[in-house]
């Protein structure tokens, strides 16, 4: 009989509550778990023996090392890149299984290697990928913009038959509901500006401020915003810039450690949501406000515009003049932003994680 092998290791380690790809991981997981009716075990990277380790049951310890079994569908759902030996532990494996899927959420790095920190990490993310879909059974892409890059860059000729398009869910860790400890801690945000996201400049929350600020100028009255998201590589010191711009220091804060039954609660009392990206493989805090019933603003670029094209709102990320006209709508005209509450309630596809495995395990 064959077995779900689930490589853990982008969560296994790392730090804080889950935000991104590890989240991603996590619920794409617990998905498995819940649906799959073959026997499921977890695997990560193991420094020390330059081989994948069994995990423990609740998947806090490496017990030993993995043994590949003929009948194993090994599944690589994280940010492998970040390890050093992944590939080679994967040829070394990849003989004794009967399949491997891996899913690639973009090629951002390699499209635009000024967004990161090091100038050589683009080329190193795109030879890791090719190497990596190249030893790929099956290969999975969050978008068609994903697919497309993917196709275009690598130009491998077996590449196009294997790989398909397989779409995220919107239910993150399927928690819609918060307890009333989110109320007390959280009260004071209620009806806020959000934009979710890493505080970095591909997510372009500098540009936010700026045009924020503008808003606030001409309107004194709109609401408060209030960035989530931990910080990351070229953010412009935003947590400076706020806490000493005489106009933003007392109408934008961050929140930086937010769990997800926070996040519910936050994304539920808001007002609507921003999300100013430059590109994006997919873009979760987009489909997240439309589960929640919440307009959003979104970028015109890349992914974004396949979310759902008919309930957001989209504006090109470099003009101002798009986002402030389109906020002021959502701010100022309550009838507009309520009739648009309804429809994304009544018309809005929530995809299951439960869906997302579902293609995946095909």
């Amino acid at each position: 009989m064959k077995r779900i092998v689930i490589d853990y290791s982008t969560t296994f380690y790392s730090q804080g509550p889950p935000t991104g790809i590890p989240r991603t991981v996590e619920s794409i997981s617990d998905a498995i778990v819940e649906t799959c009716e073959l026997e499921v075990c977890f695997v990560v990277v193991d420094e020390k023996r330059r081989g994948f380790g069994s995990l423990s049951a609740d998947k806090n310890e490496i017990q030993n090392a993995y043994v590949p079994q003929k009948n194993d569908i090994l599944i690589c759902p994280g940010a492998p890149w970040a390890f050093a030996d992944y590939i080679t532990i994967i040829e070394s494996i990849k003989p004794s299984i009967f399949s491997l899927k891996v899913i690639i959420y973009d090629l951002i790095p390699y499209l635009f290697p000024h967004f990161y920190e090091n100038p050589d990490f683009g080329r190193y993310y795109f030879n890791f990928v090719t190497q990596l879909v190249s030893n790929a059974s099956n290969v999975y892409c969050i978008s068609e913009c994903t697919k497309k890059d993917l196709l275009t860059n690598t130009n491998l000729p077996s590449l196009d038959g294997k790989t398909q398009v397989i779409q995220l869910g919107n239910n993150f860790n399927r928690i819609r509901k918060y307890d009333e400890n989110c109320d007390l801690k959280l009260n004071q945000f209620k009806n806020s500006i959000l934009c979710v996201g890493t505080i970095e400049f591909r997510k372009n929350q500098f540009f936010l401020l700026k045009t924020y600020k503008q808003f606030i100028i001409e309107n004194r009255t709109a609401p408060d915003l209030l960035l989530i998201g931990k910080m990351g590589f070229l953010n412009n010191n935003i947590s400076h810039h706020i806490s000493e711009d005489p106009v933003l220091k007392s109408r934008v804060k961050i929140l930086d450690c937010v769990n997800d039954h926070e996040l519910a609660y936050l994304y539920s009392n808001c007002l609507f949501t921003l999300y100013p990206s430059l590109y994006e493989g997919w873009g979760l805090p987009i489909g997240e406000s439309l589960m929640f019933g919440k307009n959003v603003i979104c970028s015109s670029t890349s992914s974004m515009v396949e979310i759902a094209p008919e309930l957001c709102h989209f504006a090109d990320p470099i003009k101002q003049s798009d986002w402030l006209s389109l906020m002021s709508s959502l701010c100022f005209e309550d009838r507009l932003r309520e009739e648009n509450e309804t429809r994304i309630l009544n018309e809005f596809q929530n995809y299951k994680w439960e869906d997302t495995v579902r293609c995946l395990l095909i």
